[in-house]
């Protein structure tokens, strides 16, 4: 909105008849009651019409020339705009300035009208808070505005919330159903089944819902703003469905929404500041928005959120809704028997059907990171995990088994393999993580840590005795002797030759 009115959105059009039934009310008895208000907010009260009653409950409405609605209602009138009002001069003549309006309307035209209001702008059509019947800030819960005189009644707030239409005698309530617009997210591995939080593997593509209620005035929606942990990459906006109330069927209007993703803050943004206004909204419309992002993790973290919020009436934001997505980790650690980190020993990890797993290589804050890779054919995707103390990341939840292929130099390669297994943790709030456990000659350990032991290789036998060492003095004795007899045989020949 714009202009000091327009600081938010409007959130009401309300016919409020302030009168009395058996007695002519003075002019501090016409009042609107707005229960649930808002503590701080500013609660705002136009008279659109004029109206006159009578003991039995009939109304009639009228509009003059001169006020600053009539242009607005003139426009939606007869035929013309919207065609929501019909306008008879009730006595006219060439020589008056101002003329007196009868105004009455189709009631098969109340949700229209609503939605009509809904959408004004007050400041652009030169109507200001100076033009209101009454104004006030709420303190607590509950709000009475003096508006002064019977009449139909047009109410804003600051912070533009939807509230009921009402019309009772000789006040008026107005109860504040919404404070703002809501946010509801979840987030799902399959497209099917949504939840708060879950569990993932780098490279999948996961998909987020967002579903925004309470946004009643046509006005109040602006904006949808997704914020993504680095490690999460936005793909696409699978479908923007906008449902009238609980028993509609869905309508896409992802073609007539703008997804900009070119804020660098933000993974993208959806604006609805104009395609509301071509729907009927109820105040049991909502939206769902469908998108999805891949899960690429940066192996600094294995949480990674995702948020969401709306901003409504000229700059308000909602509450924000987040979900988590976890991934992932253990370190291996390869150490000989005094439990010192050893280099030079190679593993590989297949899955549960003996299919290996692929990974690429990168080094994060000077730690040796192994990134699972769903695509072997990707630049630098290896079996191969080179040990040391790596750390292994971003595995899909499951069974593997861990096999040494080569051991460090002089050390004896394990004899058996390693079976490891990635679960996710709970609670009653759903996914927290998860966690890792490893078997090895039929030992089980759990936490994040497989710390594989190598014993080193020894001489042969490895107790007792002299080892070698007489095979070696032995063998020398027999290449001396030979040539010893080589060489007296050599002496003979020559001296019998001579």
């Amino acid at each position: 909105m714009k202009g000091k009115v327009r600081k938010s959105v409007l959130f009401l059009v309300a016919m409020v008849l302030a009168f009395a039934m058996t007695m002519v009310a003075s002019a501090s008895d016409y009042k609107i009651t707005i229960t649930n208000a808002v503590s701080g907010e500013t609660y705002t009260a136009y008279k659109v019409f004029d109206a006159t009653y009578n003991s039995s409950g009939n109304v009639a409405y009228t509009i003059d020339s001169n006020s600053k609605w009539y242009n607005l209602i003139n426009s939606n009138a007869n035929g013309s705009g919207e065609d929501l009002f019909t306008l008879t001069a009730a006595a006219s003549t060439a020589s008056q300035s101002v003329i007196t309006y009868v105004v009455t309307y189709d009631e098969s035209n109340k949700q229209k009208i609503t939605n009509w209001f809904n959408s004004l702008d007050l400041a652009a059509n030169g109507i200001t808070t100076t033009d209101a019947a009454a104004s006030d800030t709420a303190s607590s819960s509950t709000l009475v505005l003096d508006v002064g005189a019977v009449g139909y009644y047009y109410v804003t707030s600051t912070l533009g919330s939807l509230v009921s239409l009402d019309s009772t005698i000789p006040t008026a309530t107005i109860t504040d159903k919404n404070s703002e617009p809501s946010v509801d997210k979840k987030v799902s591995n399959d497209g099917n089944t949504y939840v708060g939080t879950n569990t993932a593997y780098i490279g999948e593509t996961v998909y987020f819902q967002t579903t925004i209620k309470n946004f009643y005035k046509t006005n109040n929606l602006e904006l949808l703003v997704d914020n993504m942990d680095d490690g999460l990459e936005f793909k696409e906006v699978v479908s923007v469905m906008y449902y009238e109330d609980v028993s509609a069927s869905g309508q896409n209007i992802k073609s007539s929404v703008t997804v900009d993703e070119t804020d660098p803050d933000v993974a993208f943004t959806i604006d609805f500041s104009t395609v509301l206004s071509s729907l009927t909204v109820t105040d049991e419309s909502y939206i769902v928005i469908t998108y999805s992002a891949t899960v690429t993790g940066d192996g600094t973290t294995t949480e990674y959120d995702n948020d969401t919020y709306v901003k409504y009436g000229g700059g308000s934001t909602s509450t924000k809704s987040t979900t988590t997505t976890y991934v992932s980790e253990f370190t291996l650690n390869k150490t000989n028997s005094s439990s010192t980190t050893i280099d030079g020993a190679v593993f590989t990890l297949t899955d549960l059907t003996d299919n290996p797993v692929y990974f690429t290589v990168s080094t994060v804050s000077g730690s040796t990171v192994y990134t699972y890779e769903t695509d072997s054919t990707a630049s630098g995707a290896t079996t191969e995990i080179g040990a040391g103390e790596v750390t292994i990341f971003g595995l899909p939840v499951g069974t593997y088994t861990l096999t040494e292929t080569t051991a460090p130099d002089g050390y004896n390669k394990l004899t058996s393999t390693i079976s490891i297994t990635i679960s996710e943790t709970t609670d009653s709030n759903g996914v927290t993580g998860t966690s890792m456990s490893y078997t090895y000659n039929n030992a089980t350990e759990t936490g994040a840590e497989i710390k594989v032991v190598n014993q080193a290789g020894q001489e042969m036998p490895t107790t007792g005795g002299i080892g070698t060492t007489i095979f070696y003095v032995f063998g020398g004795l027999l290449v001396l002797l030979a040539a010893v007899l080589l060489f007296t045989r050599w002496a003979m020949l020559r001296k019998t030759n001579q």
